[in-house]
């Protein structure tokens, strides 16, 4: 924070003095002021009622020039920018025809995943689920949702082979080959 003191003419002192409201002090409306300049709207308003020779004597503290400490870090308030659309896949609930015609056979599962479904929801993500669940059989598809669904996974994860499936080969057609 930068302080900086400066001395105001009277006659200018006496303008800020006139357009300053009595909720703000000195100090604050300076900066007002100083704000309004660098936003482009630096007219200053005049106030109507005029203060007493007095009152300004005792506001300004002196009769030529006053001296003001000044904080110039200065806020200024961006405008607005246009928001961003909402992502139809940031809610629990899938949007209609959001599941791609090739998974429409797990659709179900895959609403019911959605709706579940740990951390953060986007379309990304729901194109990086869906392009998963393509590389595998309908079977683990659904097998890899129920799995998710029961264990209120974020993400789905490919079903390890159970043991039947991989002792499914025929050791006996090794027999009698050699290396």
């Amino acid at each position: 924070m930068t302080v900086c003191k400066f001395d105001i003419p009277e006659s200018l002192l006496s303008r800020i003095d006139l357009a300053r409201p009595e909720y703000l002090d000195r100090k604050g409306f300076i900066c007002l002021l100083i704000e309004k300049a660098l936003t482009g709207s630096d007219t200053l308003v005049e106030r109507r009622e005029e203060l007493p020779e007095q009152g300004r004597a005792t506001l300004s503290g002196a009769s030529t020039s006053s001296s003001i400490e000044e904080n110039t870090s200065i806020e200024v308030k961006k405008t607005k920018t246009r928001a961003k659309p909402k992502d139809p896949f940031s809610g629990r609930q899938i949007p209609d025809n959001g599941i791609p015609d090739d998974l429409l056979d797990c659709q179900q599962l895959l609403e019911e995943f959605w709706a579940g479904k740990k951390g953060s929801r986007s379309t990304s993500i729901f194109n990086r689920i869906c392009n998963k669940l393509r590389t595998w059989p309908p079977e683990m598809r659904r097998e890899a949702l129920e799995r998710a669904i029961n264990s209120g996974w974020g993400d789905v994860y490919e079903p390890a082979i159970s043991k039947a499936k991989k002792d499914d080969f025929d050791w006996n057609q090794l027999t009698g080959l050699s290396i």
